[in-house]
């Protein structure tokens, strides 16, 4: 994973993720419901999810760039942390480039598999 931290990679994943689903949620609650109030209480509960889920991916993306620094290796994260959009932006292209490897034509998921089981 590029040297990055299993559990940051976790949290940017879920972190997408929750974004993703407020996106979906606002379109079906927009067209399944006619109430506002109903509405905008369900958009904002899947806001509230999603903002957990982005304080979850600073808190992890700080933790490996701590952790980096004592081993004495690059950050997984070199821009500003205090900059929400942009470690969102980090999340969003970690995800893309994870997915991206994973569905390469070169990809292939053997070599793993061979070392776990002679391990």
């Amino acid at each position: 994973m590029s040297g990055r931290d299993t559990f940051s990679a976790e949290s940017d994943a879920v972190y997408v993720k929750a974004v993703y689903m407020l996106e979906v949620s606002v379109q079906l609650i927009s067209a399944r419901t006619f109430d506002a109030r109903e509405a905008a209480e369900e958009v904002a509960e899947q806001d509230r999810k999603r903002r957990v889920m982005h304080e979850a991916a600073i808190a992890a993306v700080s933790s490996c760039n701590r952790m980096a620094e004592r081993f004495g290796v690059q950050p997984v994260f070199d821009g500003n942390i205090e900059d929400r959009y942009e470690v969102a932006d980090f999340c969003g292209d970690f995800v893309v480039e994870i997915f991206e490897s994973a569905t390469s034509a070169s990809y292939s998921a053997q070599p793993i598999i061979d070392r776990l089981l002679n391990s």
